[in-house]
This record gives structure tokens, C-alpha cells and sequence, in this order.
């Protein structure tokens, strides 16, 4: 919803009629609606949580805590008698926490344990041990300790890049592909190295081995994003290609700016393939949507473009802004000569879609799944020939990952019925 619209719920109805606000938890400390008597508390409340069996971020409705209900009932009659209605038993009531769960027990740690090493502050894991609300010790294993070999790295060729845990990219042996979320090429030799499980900040390069910040780990512990995206964009301004890189970073940080309306699924799956250029990417396909809203905007039809390929002009504006910030974030580091981020020495190779592909998947590495060659799959002449097949026909292609076994491509990606990917 427009922010236009939003400040509306300020307004006071005409007389005889009820006016309804439909609110996230932003509600319940961020604003005040004078004329608000009543309130409903569904009782749930989506919190992004990390999930330390499977490795990745999570955005998944649980019941409130005792203190949100509170914040929630005080919405009702703030400067006149109200009335709350949560919408749970008493029973169930009684299970609630009484505060939501700490921050650091719901995130990852790399960002925490970049600040902690900028500010001298030792060791990272004893330190983290002594805080009020110390973290899973499996947290920190995850980015600070080695881990073993892939099973069989002799099998590995070719990888899929997931955007930081949301969804799966791809890329063939020595080749450039890519799925939900990017690729590039890399050598097999490389590939088989990365399938290595070591902790993140260590194979980013932002720590060495005895657990000291690198010199890119002092410039990402400098950004005020998290280590991947901020690997991206630092690589984007070295190689003079920030535009698009910006793009992908933008929307990997904040959200996707596709709209998909119910029923329409298809609709936006082909425009997307349209935005591709063939590029089998899906980042890329981010990055050329944005650079055409931005064209379209100084032409005056943005809203048409939006409207025709089903894009949130709202998402887009904020995109753009990102952008803008981590230019600027670049330029006081003296990674870049000037703030625009359409400078044109700061974009010599924006239209090299191998090295925009190789940047982005330096950026997400060490997030990868794993193509499996069997029988079922020959490889020739730099392409891949599939033979098998499901009952629907669709091609059969095995796609797993060190962690987590077995994986598929997304349903939203616009590989997901790709069988065929040059090298």
C-alpha cells in the first residue's frame, strides 16, 4: 500500500461510518491512532528467526509473547476507554513467553562477530559465551568453525548459488548459469576447493585462521550489511560494473519487486523470461528490470512499465535508494571517484554479463548446491544432453547441496524448466 494511502488511517471517518485499520506488529509501538477504541489481537506474530538445523533465515508466524500482547491491548483507547480482544484461550495464554526471544538467539552471528574484531575485542566465541543471552553454541560453530570435506568432491560439476538461504541459483562446470538467485563461471578445481565446509567469514576471506580480521574483512565489519552482499558490492565498484551489481545486492537485501497477482502466475513468469535476454538468471533479470523503470522514469512512464510487467513501483523507488546509499557507503570508503551510480567509469563493464555473474557469485559463495552427473546425463561438446525424464516429461535434473541433501529449483525461477545450459 502506497504511503500516501497509510497516513490516511490518521483521518477521522465521517460520521456513521467505522473506520477499520488492518495492522502489522509495527502497530504496537510505533504508532498512535487517537480515534482507535477497540482491538483485535489475532495472537500471532511473524518474527525472522534463524534456523540452525537447516542453515538459513526463516519468516514464520509463532504465537506473541506476553509483552506483545501488552503493547497490543495499550493500542486500544489511548487517549479514551477501549477494549482488546485477543483471539487465543486463557490456556493457550499461559504457554506465551513473556518476552519475545533475544536478537542475538534468532540471527546470525557473522555481522556481531565483525564489529566485535573492528573493536578489538578477542576472541569471538568466548566473548559471546559471557553476554547476557549467549547464543547457540551450533550458531557460532556455523561461522566460526572448519567443517569436514564434501562426501565425493570428484563429483561436483556444476553449482547453484541461493541469495543468502532464499533461493537456489545455478551454474555448470566452468560454465555461466544461473537460477534463483545467480552464477558465474569459476574453474572445476575452484569448485571442488569450495565444497570444503568451512565457516562463512573464513571463506568470504574476512578472517584468516587465526581468527583476525583480513583486509576485506575490515571493510565489510565497515559496511552496515551483511558479509555476502557487502563482498558483492566492494567486488562491484573493483571491477566497474556497480550498476546492476547494486541492483542484485538491493534486492537480495531487501525484497523482490515482482508483483505476483493470484491467478497470473504464468503472466509475470513471462515477462520475467522477456527480461532475461536469455541470460537464464534470475538476479539478472532483477538487475534489467530495475535499469528499465529507471529509464522509463526519466521518460515519464514508469508507472505504464510497472503496470505492464508486474512490478512494484514502491519496491522499486526503495531499490533505488539502496543503490544510492551504497554508493554513497563506497565513496566515503574510496572504492569509487564519485556518488552516481550511473558514472560511467564506475560502469566500464555493466554490460558484461560473465563478470557481473562471476561478481555475484563471489558475493553468495559459499551458498551453493551441487549437479550431479549419473548415467541419466551426458555431457558433450560444452552442453549438457539430458535423456531422463518424469511422467510429465519435464527433464530430470539432480540438484543437492553439502547440508541439506536433495534440493529443487523454485518454482518461481525462471529455470525451473531449464534443461539446457551452455558452458
Amino acid at each position: 500500500m502506497p504511503t500516501t494511502t497509510q497516513k490516511s488511517v490518521f483521518d477521522r471517518p465521517p460520521r456513521g461510518v467505522r473506520k477499520i485499520v488492518l495492522a502489522t506488529n509495527i502497530a504496537e509501538t510505533s504508532i498512535t491512532i487517537d480515534d482507535v477504541v477497540y482491538v483485535v489481537d489475532c495472537g500471532k506474530i511473524k518474527m525472522k528467526n534463524f534456523d540452525v538445523e537447516n542453515n538459513i533465515a526463516t519468516l514464520k508466524s509463532e504465537w506473541v509473547s506476553l509483552a506483545n500482547a501488552r503493547q497490543r491491548k495499550g493500542r486500544a483507547g489511548r487517549v479514551q476507554p477501549g477494549v482488546c480482544y485477543h483471539l487465543y484461550t486463557r490456556a493457550r495464554e499461559m504457554t506465551l513467553e513473556n518476552y519475545p526471544l533475544p536478537e542475538m538467539l534468532r540471527s546470525r552471528l557473522e555481522e556481531v562477530i565483525l564489529q566485535l574484531k573492528i573493536l578489538q575485542l578477542g576472541q569471538a566465541e568466548p566473548f559471546l559465551q559471557r553476554v547476557m543471552d549467549p547464543p547457540d553454541p551450533r550458531v557460532l560453530e556455523i561461522s566460526l568453525k572448519v567443517g569436514k570435506d564434501y562426501e565425493n568432491p570428484g563429483e561436483i560439476d556444476a553449482k547453484i548459488i541461493p541469495a543468502g538461504a532464499r533461493q537456489q541459483s545455478i551454474m555448470a562446470p566452468c560454465t555461466e548459469i544461473s537460477s534463483p538467485k545467480v552464477v558465474s563461471s569459476v574453474s572445476c578445481e575452484e569448485l571442488k576447493e569450495g565444497a570444503r565446509e568451512k565457516h562463512l567469514l573464513h571463506t568470504l576471506n574476512a578472517l584468516d585462521s587465526d581468527e583476525n580480521l583480513t583486509p576485506l574483512g575490515y571493510h565489510l565489519a565497515n559496511l552496515p550489511l551483511d558479509p555476502q552482499t557487502g563482498k558483492m558490492i566492494l567486488m562491484g565498484a573493483m571491477f566497474s560494473c556497480i550498476d546492476p551489481i547494486f541492483s542484485v545486492a538491493a534486492s537480495l537485501t531487501f525484497k523482490d519487486p515482482f508483483v505476483i497477482p493470484l491467478g497470473k502466475e504464468d503472466q509475470v513468469n513471462k515477462c520475467k523470461i522477456e527480461l532475461s535476454n536469455g541470460s537464464k538468471s534470475d538476479h539478472l533479470v532483477i538487475a534489467e528490470a530495475v535499469k528499465l523503470w529507471e529509464q522509463a522514469k526519466t521518460h515519464g512512464h514508469s508507472r505504464d512499465f510497472c503496470w505492464d510487467y508486474f512490478l512494484s513501483q514502491n519496491t522499486l523507488n526503495l531499490l533505488k535508494d539502496m543503490k544510492e546509499q551504497f554508493a554513497r557507503y563506497l565513496y566515503d570508503m574510496n572504492f569509487l571517484s564519485e556518488q552516481d551510480v550511473k558514472a560511467p567509469t564506475s560502469n566500464v563493464n555493466s554490460n558484461n554479463l560473465s563478470l557481473v555473474k562471476a561478481i555475484i557469485c563471489a558475493g553468495l559463495y559459499p551458498n551453493i548446491a551441487i549437479i550431479k552427473y549419473d548415467n541419466s546425463l551426458l555431457l558433450f561438446k560444452g552442453r549438457m544432453s539430458v535423456k531422463r525424464r518424469n511422467h510429465t516429461g519435464k527433464v530430470i535434473i539432480k540438484l543437492s547441496t553439502p547440508e541439506d541433501g536433495r534440493v529443487e529449483l523454485h518454482p518461481k525461477s525462471i529455470n525451473e524448466k531449464m534443461s539446457d545450459f551452455e558452458s
